[in-house]
This record gives structure tokens, C-alpha cells and sequence, in this order.
């Protein structure tokens, strides 16, 4: 017995019974738990029935049907059903109740279509509305399903029904409107070139600019929503949707995790948390490496760019692949070196990474006006460039690099098919297959 190495005799019942017994002892033992005594009952049914079991501490207090109780009842209702609505969304979805709220008092309707039974007379007055949205205010298909999402979310926020859960007709009508208006116009993904524009036009001692230039290379090669790491327009920024310092975790080379201390002599490799609430992945972490740049490559890059950016403009002060570095890593290091040289101390955790010397936040628009200001050097229209257009950028950069469908949609944080609207196909990529294709002599076989 004392020989015995079998995983029951030595593991199975730790430490009930010594690791040296064998397995026909753990087996006995089990039976003997398990047997059915006179009785009626095992041991094992007695162990359990003799278990007190937590009950909850104290009582829940009474009722109180109080006017404050009720208020605060309902500010948690409303509350809830406004979470993970952005300010901006919700400012779009109130207008658009508005205006619907508007033509219907001047036509003498209800604004509550739900209570409209018969559903050919709601269509009716749904077309209407949007006919009239159409006709005299010039509103595209897109902007009328936007007012009509805000109709839909404010009876639901009600606690009313969809209105437009059977309008086929109305569902028919939109269709017909967009063939009209053509295609849409989508923002276009940012390429590093416009990036490394960017950066020689700013200066490299600034700590805003660094910031900025953080910013700019996290949410390209991150491929980030805007919210997860810039503030809104308006300034706000929440700590809890969008990055802080305490979000970023550093490794070296050997995978060792590092103090914030240690990320500038030793950080080769950045995590990041983020909080995807748009969809299903809510919390969730990214890695990316340190990309060393080459001294000669840059160079030529960098007189590529003084071509395009004339001999009037003159290069910001700093180190040569300082200035067209993309990497984002190297990138977080140079902004905190920079915060350590103004604020004399590290970051708190609950501090935005991307904000200025002044403690304000990057905004999405200022960061869209950066990006339109490179577009129009590089004789894009500025108007198809925005903040979203890095995820664009960075997801079709990974794309031309041979990265696979199914680790693009992961890293980007799609769970759907929808991240392949985003990503625009890299020119050479049909190079081989062109060549080859125009010496072939194909026999076609019948379908």
C-alpha cells in the first residue's frame, strides 16, 4: 500500500484520508459515505441536513411610500434606462422626439403612437412626419432613421411599446429614400503617413503635444472607439468608460509585470483594460509590443513628408524617429517621462491617461481637427476624416499586414461580420494574384 502512486490513493480525497492509501481504502470510504442506513439515509444526506445554511442579517426595513422614497424610485428608473446611452445620443434621440413631438401637436395627434391601434392609420402618420422631414427640412434617409431611433427609445423609456415594431411600410418607404440619396459617405481610415504629418508638426517638448501624440498612436493601433479613450465633446470624460492610468499594465521583455516606476527603462509590452460596453465583451484586455524603429528608414520617411509638407514648414524640435514613431508603447513612455518633468510625480490610477497640462481632456473633435488638418495636406477632404477613422486606419492596417478575419474581429472587439466595413483593402494586396491571373488560360467548368 505504502507503494501506492495512483491519483485516487494520493490526491483524490486530500486530506480525509493520508495521500499514501490505496485506492481500494478511498473506495471503501466513499461507499461506506454513501451507503444507506437503517434509517434510510446515507452519512452523507445526514451531513448535509444537519448544515445550517446562511440566512440573511437583520430584516428588510418596511415600506415607506414616502414623496422622497418615490423620487428617488424613480431618478434610479430613469437613471438606469439612460446608462450606457452617451450625453450626445441622448441629446439626438430627445431632438428627435421633439420634432416629432412638434408636428404632431400642429396636426392635432397624440404624440404616443403606441396607443394607436390600427396600424395603417400609425403608418400613416409615421410617413407623414418623415415625408414632411424630407420635404422641408432636406433630411437624408440616415437622419430620419436616427429621429426615428429617438421616437422608438423615448416610448420605451416610458415604459410604452415599440411603435415601429410592425411598420413594414414605413420599414419599405426608408429603403426606397436611400437608394435615393445614393451611397453613404463613410469616414475613410487614417494612414500612418497622415500620422507622422501630425507628428513633425508638433512640438516634442510640449506635454499636450505628447499627449496628443499618445492618443493618436493608442487608438490607431488599439483600434479604439472614441469613448474608450477620449472625453466627449462637451469635456466630460468618465473614468469608467474611457482609459486611465491605473487601465495600463506594463511588462519587459521576460514578461515580467512592472511598476509605473520601472515603463521607462524597461517596458517593452503594454496591456491595456478596456470596457467595451457597446457590445457583449464589456471588461476586457489588448496587448501590443514595442516596435523599435530604424534610423535610415526614418529618414527617408521624414524627407517623404518634408515633400508634402513643403519647404515652408519647418520640423518640430526632437530626436529623428522620435519624430515619425508610431509606436504606442514607446509613445505611453515618452508621456510619462514628460509627466514625471511637469507634475514631479507619477500618475494616479484614476487619472485620465490622455489629458493635458491643465487636466482637461482630449476631445474627440479636437483630436478629428488634427486629423482633417493632415487629410488636407495629403489632399483628402477633410470632411471624410474623423477620430473613428484610426479604428478604421488601424484595423486595415493589420489587414494589409496579413493579420486573419477572425483575430481582426477579436482584437477590435466586433462580435459580428460589421468590423468588415471597416476595413479598406491595401492596393498591392491583389498584385500576386493579378499577375498571375494575366497568364493564365483557365477551362471553365459549367455551374
Amino acid at each position: 500500500l505504502l507503494e501506492d502512486r495512483s491519483r485516487v490513493g494520493q490526491g483524490a480525497l486530500g486530506s480525509t484520508i493520508p495521500m499514501n492509501v490505496a485506492d481500494a481504502v478511498a473506495c471503501a470510504l466513499v461507499r461506506e459515505v454513501l451507503r444507506v442506513q437503517e434509517d434510510g439515509a446515507t452519512a452523507h444526506e445526514k451531513w448535509l441536513a444537519g448544515k445550517k445554511l446562511p440566512t440573511a442579517k437583520g430584516k428588510r426595513k418596511p415600506v415607506d411610500l414616502t414623496p422622497q422614497m418615490e423620487s428617488r424610485v424613480m431618478l434610479t428608473l430613469q437613471g438606469v434606462m439612460e446608462s450606457g446611452k452617451k450625453p450626445a445620443t441622448l441629446k439626438a434621440y430627445n431632438a428627435g422626439f421633439d420634432h416629432w413631438r412638434q408636428v404632431a401637436e400642429a396636426k392635432g395627434w397624440g404624440v404616443w403612437l403606441d396607443e394607436i391601434e390600427n396600424l395603417e392609420e400609425r403608418q400613416r402618420r409615421i410617413l407623414w412626419w418623415l415625408a414632411y422631414e424630407k420635404s422641408e427640412h432636406n433630411l437624408k434617409a440616415r437622419s430620419l432613421r436616427a429621429k426615428k431611433s429617438g421616437v422608438r427609445w423615448k416610448h420605451i423609456a416610458n415604459l410604452r411599446t415599440d411603435p415601429f415594431e410592425e411598420c413594414k411600410t414605413v420599414d419599405a418607404w426608408l429603403s426606397n429614400l436611400e437608394k435615393m440619396d445614393g451611397p453613404a459617405h463613410p469616414k475613410i481610415p487614417v494612414v500612418i503617413t497622415m500620422l507622422k504629418m501630425i507628428f513633425v508638426l508638433l512640438d516634442q517638448s510640449n506635454y499636450d503635444h505628447k499627449s496628443l501624440k499618445g492618443a493618436l498612436v493608442t487608438g490607431y493601433w488599439f483600434c479604439l472607439r472614441s469613448i474608450e479613450y477620449l472625453a466627449e465633446d462637451s469635456g466630460v470624460c468618465d473614468p469608467d468608460r474611457s482609459l486611465v492610468w491605473g487601465d495600463i499594465t506594463g511588462r519587459d521583455e521576460n514578461g515580467r509585470v512592472l511598476d509605473m516606476q520601472e515603463w521607462c527603462q524597461h517596458m517593452s509590452e503594454m496591456s491595456l483594460r478596456l470596457f467595451s460596453g457597446k457590445n457583449t465583451l464589456e471588461t476586457c484586455t489588448r496587448t501590443v509590443y514595442e516596435n523599435v524603429g530604424d534610423g535610415q528608414e526614418a529618414q527617408k520617411q521624414l524627407d517623404s513628408l518634408q515633400t508634402l509638407l513643403g519647404d515652408d514648414v519647418e520640423f518640430s524640435c526632437g530626436e529623428l524617429e522620435e519624430l515619425v514613431c508610431v509606436c504606442p508603447v514607446r509613445a505611453i513612455k515618452s508621456l510619462l517621462k514628460a509627466h514625471l518633468a511637469e507634475k514631479r510625480s507619477l500618475p494616479r490610477p484614476e487619472d485620465a491617461v490622455f489629458s493635458k497640462a491643465d487636466g482637461s481632456v482630449w476631445t474627440r473633435g479636437e483630436v478629428s481637427e488634427w486629423l482633417k488638418k493632415a487629410a488636407e495636406i495629403c489632399k483628402v477632404p477633410g470632411a471624410r476624416v474623423a477620430s473613428h477613422s484610426l479604428r478604421r486606419g488601424g484595423a486595415s492596417a493589420y489587414v494589409a499586414a496579413g493579420l486573419s478575419d477572425e483575430h481582426i474581429e477579436r482584437f477590435g472587439r466586433w462580435t459580428s461580420a460589421a468590423y468588415k466595413a471597416y476595413v479598406f483593402q491595401h492596393a498591392e494586396a491583389i498584385k500576386e494574384a493579378l499577375l498571375a491571373a494575366a497568364v493564365q488560360v483557365p477551362r471553365f467548368e459549367m455551374n
